[in-house]
């Protein structure tokens, strides 16, 4: 599945361009985050299909036009499954050699060559990085993000949100997160590294914000042994899926044990934001609380051609530095039109 295609055609549609609109005109009317940014917290979006995650990254957008930091950093998440290195990477039958290759290769962060992206509204100019950036660091010179499509949605509605206030767009710098856990020694050195090459790169009154997919569930994503044994009911799938995703973010960023994180992220939630954990923990620091203001999951199964169910979640989280209490209410409104469950 060509997943960069699939959503940029979403927002070709004839009326694609109206309902983003809408949902950046709702979402402008909130100011549930405005406290959490002001308070440094990084805050985390789905990148679902547009109609379950415009609501929820339209509210990251507005406060951020609205509170105007000097920079805004975009932590992208780096599907890594169809990239050859990672699969020699976690082969355990390539020699040691191969596998560090490998691992050196995606290791960091990956900074888009172009300063420039090309959405369906428009240009949008990026604030180019520092041509002399740290090791772990590194302009994508060999083209592992040309398939990348984890930040596409984002930087179209910070473009829009532009065109519609008729202001300039945010100050962007674009960071993709690539491995921060070696596969072969378990560690997370690599996560350390980068959360100290953002903090150079962040200065006084910048905003970092980040996205993640945290759940996938159902046929395509598991065996139907395990679908079977996991409750029917929507209602009680999405609490459970909700309560283990709540137990790994704990797991991550207020316990600090990332090797348990990352293996329940990975092999339970099959979370895509397990590599992004351990740096939001290193820039963070101790104390960090998750607090998960929107939940859903999304039913994938029309897209994928498969048998419900095929779930994803859309969840909107802030990862504060200040121990905040951990709400239930949503953060705003959302759509069900994908039949967001």
């Amino acid at each position: 599945m060509n997943w960069k295609a699939y959503y940029r055609e979403e927002l070709m549609q004839p009326d694609a361009r109206g309902d983003l609109e809408r949902a950046l005109r709702l979402a402008s009317g909130e100011r549930s985050l405005d406290a959490l940014l002001d308070q440094k917290a990084i805050l985390s979006f789905p990148h679902t299909a547009a109609r379950c995650a415009a609501p929820l990254q339209a509210q990251v957008v507005t406060t951020l036009e609205r509170r105007q930091p000097r920079l805004v950093i975009a932590l992208g998440v780096l599907h890594l499954s169809e990239i050859v290195s990672y699969r020699v990477a976690r082969d355990q039958a390539a020699t040691s050699h191969r596998r560090a290759e490998a691992v050196a290769h995606l290791t960091g962060g990956l900074i888009p060559v172009e300063d420039r992206v090309e959405t369906p509204f428009g240009v949008l100019e990026l604030e180019p990085a520092p041509r002399e950036v740290p090791e772990t660091l590194r302009y994508d010179r060999d083209g592992i993000l040309k398939g990348e499509f984890s930040l596409d949605l984002f930087l179209a509605l910070v473009r829009l949100q532009a065109n519609v206030q008729r202001v300039p767009p945010l100050r962007l710098i674009v960071l993709y997160v690539g491995l921060t856990r070696d596969p072969e020694t378990g560690s997370f050195d690599g996560a350390k590294r980068l959360a100290l090459a953002v903090k150079d790169l962040a200065g006084p009154d910048t905003a970092i914000v980040t996205t993640g997919d945290l759940v996938h569930f159902g046929h395509h994503y598991d065996p139907q042994a395990r679908i079977e044994s996991m409750p029917a009911d929507p209602d009680a799938l999405t609490a459970l899926f909700r309560r283990e995703t709540e137990d790994v973010l704990d797991l991550a960023l207020v316990v600090g044990d990332h090797a348990a994180a990352f293996e329940r992220g990975e092999r339970f939630l099959h979370s895509d934001q397990r590599f992004v954990l351990p740096v939001v923990a290193g820039l963070l620091g101790p104390g960090v609380r998750s607090n998960i203001l929107e939940f859903e999951l999304s039913d994938y199964s029309s897209i994928l051609g498969v048998e419900p169910p095929s779930l994803v979640a859309s969840a909107l989280v802030a990862y504060n530095p200040c121990a905040l209490e951990k709400s239930e209410a949503p953060c705003g409104a959302s759509s069900a039109s994908l039949e967001c469950l």
